[in-house]
């Protein structure tokens, strides 16, 4: 049974795109959860770098106008860019604060499931990952782990793709106690050549996610690529 997702967390969450801009009869969902708390600071630039390569990568792709991706930063708040077309997402990236990693993940799994609820009711058939990026435990939510954990499990009986890269030593462990499933975790070593390596896997993940979803295929293992 699915377990309907109410929660109430304070967060800047800007709007998706207009379900009327949308022209596909199917589409992909790709929620990115990124840890931005301070110990991310001197990687600033190679994310920066690495983001532009995730956009110019998907914008490559056939599959560019089937994908919508939102990015949902977290230090000592959050904040949601909404779900929007590749070439729109903001590629600037600003660290510094603590981690509140089990509120975004709360906060980007209802703005999934929402989003997904609408456009499903529009017409357009939807499917859906959630990928959590972090190189540390969470030290500053609102929320607890269970309640994150649960929230993973809503989408997961939804047939959500979750996914977890754990950024460093610091990280791993992480995703198996929320219960993301072993096949769609990735757990590196904190470098800026590992860095720039996961998001190209991300890019080329999304459009593979996306190809299977339009062949109504389901997907077990979001991490088809090595790093």
């Amino acid at each position: 049974m699915t377990e309907e997702m109410n929660y109430d967390v304070t967060a800047q969450v800007a709007p998706n795109i207009d379900v009327d801009e949308i022209e596909n009869d199917h589409m992909f969902l790709m929620g990115i959860a990124q840890d931005c708390s301070g110990s991310m600071r001197k990687y600033t630039g190679d994310m920066k770098q690495a983001m532009i390569n995730f956009v110019e990568s998907i914008q490559g792709s056939k599959q560019d106008d089937e994908i919508l991706v939102s990015i949902t930063e977290f230090a000592d708040n959050v904040k949601s860019s909404g779900f929007q077309n590749v070439a729109d997402l903001s590629t600037d990236f600003q660290a510094g604060g603590c981690t509140a990693m089990y509120d975004a993940i709360i906060v980007a799994a209802q703005q999934l499931t929402d989003y997904m609820d609408q456009l499903n009711n529009s017409g357009v058939r939807t499917r859906g990952g959630l990928v959590i990026f972090s190189d540390g435990d969470d030290n500053e939510s609102r929320y607890s782990a269970k309640e994150a954990a649960d929230a993973i499990s809503a989408l997961m009986d939804r047939e959500v793709l979750v996914a977890f890269v754990a950024f460093g030593s610091g990280a791993h462990g992480i995703a198996q106690n929320l219960g993301v499933l072993k096949p769609n975790v990735l757990e590196t070593d904190a470098s800026p050549s590992e860095l720039r390596k996961i998001w190209g896997i991300l890019s080329r993940s999304a459009v593979s996610a996306s190809m299977s979803a339009a062949a109504g295929a389901s997907q077990s293992n979001f991490f088809d690529f090595d790093v």
